[in-house]
Order: structure tokens, then sequence, then C-alpha cells
């Protein structure tokens, strides 16, 4: 009970700090001020506001009006306090006192604008505490700051709020207790917002916030309009599968309808696909599973779906269902051409599925840019994303991409990574002039029991680990390939593949050349850009090099053409081991003794008299030895496969005898080495 004037600190409208550490929630406070109440206005207010504050703390105010006092000589009624009330009734002071109470009333409210203080002063860090406690629930506040941007928990998962919906609530949260407010003041308390409700930047959802978190693992966790579905209980069979949502799970998908355990078949759906896939029960049991993959945020398959059909196949019902399902508020729809833009990684922040509807790609579009992110979004690769007017982020981006189209689409990547993540399912029956244009909504009904089959296809993808291409779609995937790596096709169709095969670099190359002319193409790679892709569909293939003629040639090994001849790589032998290698540095023939020849074998005298080097700067120059001389000796035979033209014209130059004089033609050039004894470097038998 309270009868004091002082209840607050001189001009600051707040109560005295040793009012405010009293906890006033739950708590019955009587207000009973001096009897002369009623002829003082001001304190009259001042009873009002502080009655206000005790409320606005959780207090039930209740106000007790002591009596007059007896007129003194001047004829006015003497004011009587709460000690003057007891003084009199004496011994009855108690009883009258409770009686006073029981008679109490709920206070006055104040006049507009009076229970306000300026708003400079605002203590910026306990407002936003204060404002941030006013969403909690379960312990756990509603209102998140994480990376950047601004999370709000409603219907079962973190939405993104933007700034000036927080901004506009704060203010009028703080326009109750404080007038004149301006731009800085507010600004203040947001930063002790965004300091008192962040969440660490390292958090990836879903994740348990807070201490005792449940057992269940949060990534097999659903969440629905109702509650949380535990998938792995659900799909054992027990009990405990279903308990009530809770900002406690930091999730960004939820679905906007109830979960059903026992709801009906989806009939129209099941006759929908059948009409689709006719018998191909492989395709109706890969979309059933690639619907059970959308349901977690678990991307660990790296798959994308292709679905390729004519106009008016199905493709858009489809997509509209598995919106639906979903959940529209975890569905983006980008294009490819929208990937390869500054911002297009940003949509598909936060999304569970990204729907490209009809993929086309124009001239403009660079299409090795829209390659590269489709192979890292579903590689899982972390993703720098811009955003506008924000701090670029750096995450792993759950969403799962899924392409309708109507033919397959040119995206060039020699490697066939992209060809390889795609599950490929073809549509074959077009309905064009005989369109059910309700058949939507009335698959839109079937919600719970669509659900419960993509659960049953989450169980089976669970189980086996891995999608299962339909066979259906294989030709299709084949020509997806080869779209995809015009070089890869050609090593499909015109080459051996094998650590045994070699070929000529430059046959190679003027091989796929009219093999990509036969085929049509018009835009051909030059050498260098047909060796980079070769090595991107076969990175097995490596570089070889064979002396024939006095010229190193250069095959690549690994590979060789269908219908050439393998045989042993062209290549001059020494009759005897060469000499083992110096180490250190180069010393020149002027400083070597005459007894240390370089060839100890020649008959000749040490050094040869001979006209000069051209290179006069080589260490060499003094004997008048090419560098290169050096280098022919000891030349392994190497399985090789030359076909095409390189064969003959090959197999020729190497069986072909010596010169009449006896001498290779590479000695006879112009420094004139035409003494040394050929017999040494004779060709293979």
């Amino acid at each position: 009970m309270f009868c004091v004037w002082g209840w607050k600190p001189g001009k600051k409208e707040t109560l005295l700090p040793a009012l405010e550490r009293i906890p006033w929630k739950g708590r019955t406070a009587y207000v009973a001020f001096d009897s002369d109440l009623a002829a003082k206005p001001d304190v009259q207010d001042a009873e009002s506001r502080f009655g206000a504050h005790l409320a606005a703390r959780g207090a039930a105010v209740k106000v007790a009006r002591l009596p007059q006092g007896q007129p003194g000589s001047d004829g006015k009624a003497a004011k009587v306090g709460l000690d003057d009330f007891l003084l009199m009734h004496g011994e009855n002071g108690p009883r009258e006192l409770r009686a006073l109470l029981n008679a109490a009333e709920e206070p006055s409210p104040p006049e507009a604008g009076t229970m306000k203080a300026p708003a400079g002063e605002i203590d910026a860090v306990p407002e936003a505490a204060a404002f941030l406690a006013l969403t909690d629930r379960d312990k756990v506040p509603r209102l998140r700051f994480w990376r950047g941007t601004w999370l709000w928990w409603q219907g079962g998962a973190y939405r993104e709020l933007p700034p000036s919906e927080v901004r506009g609530r704060l203010v009028d949260y703080l326009d109750r207790s404080y007038f004149k407010l301006t731009a800085s003041a507010v600004g203040n308390v947001m930063e002790g917002l965004r300091a008192k409700a962040r969440l660490p930047h390292h958090i990836d959802p879903p994740a348990w916030l807070g201490d005792n978190a449940p057992a269940w693992d949060s990534t097999d966790v659903l969440v629905c309009r109702n509650g949380m579905v535990h998938l792995p209980s659900l799909v054992s069979g027990r009990a405990d599968f279903l308990r009530p949502a809770t900002p406690r799970l930091f999730a960004q998908v939820a679905l906007d309808y109830d979960f059903q355990a026992d709801a009906p078949r989806p009939d129209a759906w099941l006759r929908f696909l059948g009409e689709l896939w006719g018998d191909d029960a492989g395709s109706v049991s890969a979309m059933q599973e690639w619907a059970g993959y959308l349901l977690t945020p678990d991307t660990r398959q790296q798959k994308i779906l292709l679905t390729i059909g004519p106009r008016r196949s199905g493709k858009g019902t489809i997509g509209r269902v598995l919106r639906a399902v979903i959940g529209r508020e975890n569905v983006c729809g980008p294009t490819l051409a929208s990937l390869s833009t500054n911002f297009g990684l940003w949509p598909l922040v936060g999304k569970s599925l990204a729907i490209v509807s009809d993929a086309r790609l124009g001239g403009r579009t660079d299409s090795q840019i829209v390659v590269e992110r489709l192979l890292s979004i579903s590689g899982e690769d972390p993703l720098t994303v811009d955003r506008k007017n924000l701090e670029p982020l750096t995450l792993k981006l759950p969403t799962r991409l899924m392409i309708f189209t109507n033919e397959l689409p040119r995206l060039g990547d020699s490697s066939g990574a992209l060809a390889g993540r795609m599950i490929l399912l073809r549509l074959s029956t077009s309905f064009y002039g005989r369109e059910d244009t309700g058949l939507t909504d009335r698959l839109l009904t079937e919600l719970p029991g669509i659900l419960l089959w993509a659960i049953e296809g989450w169980r089976r993808l669970r189980e086996r680990g891995r999608f299962v291409q339909p066979t259906a779609a294989d030709e299709m995937l084949a020509e997806l390939h080869d779209l995809a790596s015009p070089v890869g096709a050609f090593l499909r169709e015109r080459c051996n593949i094998g650590p045994e095969y070699e070929v000529q670099r430059g046959d190679l190359y003027e091989a796929y050349i009219a093999w990509a002319k036969e085929h049509g193409r018009q835009y051909l790679e030059d050498a260098v850009g047909f060796g980079r892709a070769l090595r991107a569909a076969l990175p097995a293939v490596g570089t070889v090099k064979h002396r024939t003629d006095g010229q190193q040639v250069r095959f690549y090994g690994g590979v060789g053409l269908k219908g050439g001849t393998v045989y042993k790589a062209m290549g001059w032998y020494m009759s005897q081991p060469a000499p083992a290698r110096r180490r250190g540095p180069r010393r020149g023939l002027q400083n070597r003794p005459a007894s240390r020849p370089l060839w100890p074998s020649r008959p000749r005298p040490w050094p040869p008299t001979r006209k000069p080097s051209p290179w006069p700067s080589s260490p060499w120059a003094t004997a008048g030895t090419p560098l290169s001389s050096r280098r022919t000796h000891a030349r392994r035979a190497v399985p090789l496969n030359c076909g095409g033209t390189f064969g003959a014209a090959s197999i020729a130059s190497a069986a072909r005898p010596p010169s009449s004089s006896g001498r290779n033609s590479y000695w006879n050039g112009p420094h004139g080495y035409g003494d040394i004894n050929h017999e040494r470097h004779q060709a293979p038998p």
C-alpha cells in the first residue's frame, strides 16, 4: 500500500528504483493519497499516472479514499493522511483500514499524453529487451536477427520480415511511453534490438535453439500447420510422431495445411499419373521419391529433376501440385537466364524447391555460368549470394532444382557432370485440345493424401539410398549427354578407350572435325579447345611424345581411333646404354679432358674438327654439337594406335631404310655430322 507523493525520480516519468525492483506482476496494490486529493488536480493526475505505471507492470491497482478530518477554527476540514487515520481510530485502526480497503475502487485513467516521457530519456538496451520479451513463446523470442535479415516465427517457420515492419512495430511500442520520438532515438533502440535478437551467423536451419533440445534430428522433422511430424517415428509406427510446433525449432520451411495420418487415398492424383506414364512404373516411382526428397532439407542425393514432354502434357499440373504439397512460401520460380545474373541466387535463399517452368536459353545468356550455378547448387557447394543493399552471404543453398521443358536443353559441359546430375522423366502424351481445366483444383483437395504418398517415397528413397533412373528415358538421357559434350559423343562413336591406345593429336582432331561436320555441327572447337574438352570428357587421357625423322611428335595416350592399328611407337634405339646424366651445373666441352670423351666408344679422336655451331652461347659450342643430339638415346617401345590416315604414313616413315649415305637425315643437316656411325641409331626391326 502506498500513500506517497514522491513515487518518481524528479521529472522522469518512471518509478523510483526501489519501486522498480518489486515484482508487481500478479500483486494487488492499494494507493491512498491524503484526503485533500479532491481539491488538488495535480495530485489527482499524479495518482492516475502512478496507478497506470503499476498496472503496466502487472499489478492490480485499487484506490482507497481517506475521509476528511474535523473542521478547524477556519471552518475548513483538516487534511487526513494514512497515519492520521490510524491514530484517529486507535485500537480499531486496523479494522477500519480493512474496511477502507474493501471499499477501494479502480483508479481513474490518466489524461492522454501525461504518462509519456521525452524521447531523450530512452534507455535503448533495456527498452529493446522489454520489446523483445513481448514476443516470447516457449521461452524463446519469435523475433530474430540472422545474417543481416529480420525473421519472425509464424505458422511453424521463421519467415523474413521487412526492416520497415520491425521498425514500425517498435515505434508503436515506444510511442506508448515517450513523446517527440526522433529517428535517432528509434535507431538507437533498433541497434539494441539487433544485438538482443541476434542468432549466430554459423547456424544453418533447421536447428534446435536453446537448452534441452528434443531427441529428434531436426533434419527429419516436417513442420505442418497442426504440429511437427517426426518422419522416422511416423514410418516406423511409433505413436509419438506429432508434437506442437515451437519457435525453438529454427526452421524456414513449413507446410500451410494440416497433417492427417488417416487421410484418404489420393485416387485422382494416382489416376492422373497413370494417364501421364501408363505402364511406366519406374517413372511414377521416381516422381514419388522426388516428392519425398523435397519434404526435408536433406540434399545429399545431389540430383536435379528434368521433365521433358510436348505441349499440354501435364508438366504444369505436376509443378502446381508439388508447389502446393511443399508449401507456396517454400517454392520459388527462377529462370535459367536469371541464374546467370548478379542477384539471381538471392530468391533461392531459404527455399526448398526452385521450379524452372519452361526452360529456355537465349543467345545473350552465358550458358557456362548457368551450368556452373546448376552444378554448385545441386552439389551442395557453398555459394556467395549477392543481395541488393545488403552484405553478401556465403552459404549452402538447400534448394532442389526441378526443370520442365519441351525440348532437351543445350547446356555445354564437356565433362558430362551436369548430365550425370539429372533424373530425366519423359512425357510422351499431349492433351492439347482436350485439356481438363478443373483438374488442378480437384487434385489440390487431396493434399493430405498426396503428402502421405510423398512420405512413402521418402521412406523408399531413404532405404535404398539413391535414385533410380527410369529406363524409359535412357535414350533421351544419352542424347542429353551428347548435347552437353559433343566430344564425349565423338569418343563413344569413333574411338577406342584404354591404356594400350595412342593416336597422334592432329589426326584425332581431324577425325573429330570430320565427325562434327558429318553431324551438322556449325560451331567447332579449335585444337586447343578440343584438347581441353577431351580431357574433361576423358580425364585419363595423357600426352605421349615420340621422335620420328628427328622430330618430336605428340600423341594422346589412352585413346585411339576405331579401325586403326595398334603397333609399337616409332623411335631410334642405341646399341648400348646412355651415360648417366651429370648432376649439378653443366660444363663446357672445352673443359672436358681428352681422356673423358662424350662418347666412350667413339672411334674418332676427340674433339672433332668440324665447323662451329650456330649457337655460340651453348655450352657445347666448342664441340659444335647441338644440345638435342645427346637426347636421342634409349627410346623405349610404347604400344600405339595410329588409326585413320596417320597409320599408313607413319608406319612407312618408321620402316624407311637409312639414306644412301648410310646416315640419318638429321645427322646430315647443315651442321655436318655425317661421319657418325648410323648403326647406333638404326630403326627397330
